[in-house]
């Protein structure tokens, strides 16, 4: 690699085969200290650190990224190289405070709270929105199924809407009550926010997850 990187950290063909992730993982820390200084495209780094020894904690370049700032917003990757540790687009701060509001908020219901989606599969799309998932044992789902539509008329919107929730396994949050919930959201993360019951090991009961953080 030479005495010095200078602007650019050249990988290895060996080294570039492991960089197929959608974020940085680093000894060094969180992404936004490393991913910002420098441009993450493909296997090339540009880089300001003066020595290999400075990056050579780092095992995984964000590659899916369309530049620096949602790179270094992308998330932390766990164990898995598929599982995200804070959903794409968010900062560790923005999940934080998003987690202490959905617990809060909807924890009465379950404290089982996921993020589902493309924001946990590090997948999005600038105008992906992010799927929250509270999720529910059937026999709670049946019971808030009750709770929330009662007994509708027959060849209702309700009674149709009712029946497509047992169905799928999903309540949308206007059914659930769940409305100013999602408008908050969406004013303290800046992005749509799709919130739902989701019964477990129904058809939405889909990894990957994350867990918020408690």
């Amino acid at each position: 690699m030479g005495d010095s990187l200078g602007a650019t950290l050249r990988i290895s063909e060996t080294t570039s085969e492991a960089l197929t992730g959608a974020a940085v993982t680093a000894g060094v820390g969180v992404v936004a200290s490393t991913a910002v200084k420098g441009v993450v495209s493909g296997a090339k780094v540009a880089s300001k650190f003066e020595n290999a020894a400075d990056t050579g904690s780092l095992a995984k370049v964000a590659s899916k990224t369309d530049d620096v700032a949602s790179a270094a917003k992308v998330g932390i990757l766990d164990n898995s190289p598929q599982v995200l540790k804070i959903p794409q687009g968010l900062t560790l701060v923005e999940f934080d405070k998003m987690s202490s509001y959905l617990l809060e908020n909807v924890g009465h219901i379950s404290s089982d709270i996921r993020i589902q989606g493309s924001r946990a599969a590090g997948t999005a799309k600038v105008t992906s929105d992010i799927d929250i998932a509270i999720m529910v044992d059937p026999s709670e789902f049946s019971n808030i199924i009750k709770h929330r539509f009662k007994t509708p008329n027959l060849n209702s919107a309700k009674e149709r809407t009712m029946k497509h929730a047992v169905e799928t396994g999903k309540i949308q949050s206007g059914e659930a009550g769940l409305r100013g919930v999602r408008k908050q959201l969406e004013r303290d993360i800046g992005l749509e926010v799709d919130i739902s019951i989701i019964k477990k090991d129904g058809a939405f009961d889909n990894p990957p997850y994350i867990q918020i953080n408690k």
